[in-house]
């Protein structure tokens, strides 16, 4: 019955945004725009761990950036917003990790070449393990950009 499952998670991954490597689950990849002149962008996606055991993240890279990181987002109990580089990243299994603002997510450190809207950003998850997953990431426009549109 598992057999059948990973095939079919695995089909589905054939036909859709998704990465898919022997139940690690990668959907919805995407970088909002930043201004030209950014020297550091932010990444957004989910992780599914469909295997039978945690797993542990090592780091992720990017042809793309110079530096990657993952940080994590709060708000302190004086209401003050914090972001620090988490230390270490496990996701335990039948589990998602949704890398979204306000929580866990991507720092993209110096772009190495010019991102633009609707660009496909390639990366890779490498895992504790050693196991890599590629994956793409697609640059899409900031809602910062979108909610400061002035109408007249």
């Amino acid at each position: 019955m598992f057999k059948y499952k990973f095939y079919l998670v695995c089909l589905f991954c054939l036909y859709s945004t998704i990465a898919c490597a022997e139940g690690i689950v990668i959907d919805q990849a995407r970088i909002p725009t930043a201004p030209p002149s950014a020297s550091v962008m932010a990444a957004y996606l989910s992780i599914t761990n469909k295997t039978k055991e945690s797993i542990r993240i090592s780091h992720f890279s990017s042809s793309a950036f110079k530096k990657i990181e993952v940080h994590l987002s709060s708000i302190d109990a004086r209401g003050i917003a914090r972001m620090r580089q988490a230390a270490k990243l496990v996701i335990n299994s039948s589990k998602t990790l949704e890398m979204k603002s306000g929580s866990y997510h991507l720092m993209l450190f110096e772009p190495l070449q010019k991102i633009k809207i609707n660009d496909k950003i390639p990366f890779k998850l490498i895992l504790k393990s050693k196991k890599e997953i590629k994956f793409e990431a697609s640059v899409v426009e900031s809602t910062n950009a979108i909610n400061h549109k002035h109408h007249h």
